[in-house]
């Protein structure tokens, strides 16, 4: 199962560099935009901020660590700053508490995430 694990995060790795490569040739490849006086005059309408796009890797993130936990589910005995809050998930949700909660809460900081930028759009 680790070597599955291994190779799922080569595989993520591979794909965040092709991904990087391609994104780059598409814009070197486009002309820049040329905007009307009148579109000019209408201002300007700002792209994602700084909190949007932390909001998508926190989710990203959030969400990887939740597939690790359904991989490796953690098990008592907890030790460490959050061994209160593993407890508790451990013992109100059973083996799958935590990932399930992790995996909540990655839904939420996309959801999070999506609602800011379509209210930004609107």
């Amino acid at each position: 199962m680790k070597m599955l694990v291994d190779a799922i995060s080569v595989l993520l790795l591979v794909a965040l560099l092709v991904f990087i490569l391609w994104e780059g040739w598409q814009r070197r490849g486009t002309k820049p935009l040329v905007l009307s006086r009148a579109e000019l005059e209408r201002g300007f309408v700002p792209g994602a901020s700084a909190y949007e796009s932390a909001l998508f890797v926190a989710a990203g993130a959030v969400l990887v660590a939740s597939l690790s936990f359904f991989v490796y589910p953690p098990h008592p005995p907890f030790a460490g700053r959050g061994a209160l809050i593993g407890a508790a998930l451990f013992g109100w949700f059973g083996p799958l508490g935590i990932p399930v909660c992790t995996l909540l809460l990655a839904a939420a900081l996309f959801g999070l995430a999506l609602t800011r930028r379509r209210s930004r759009e609107v």
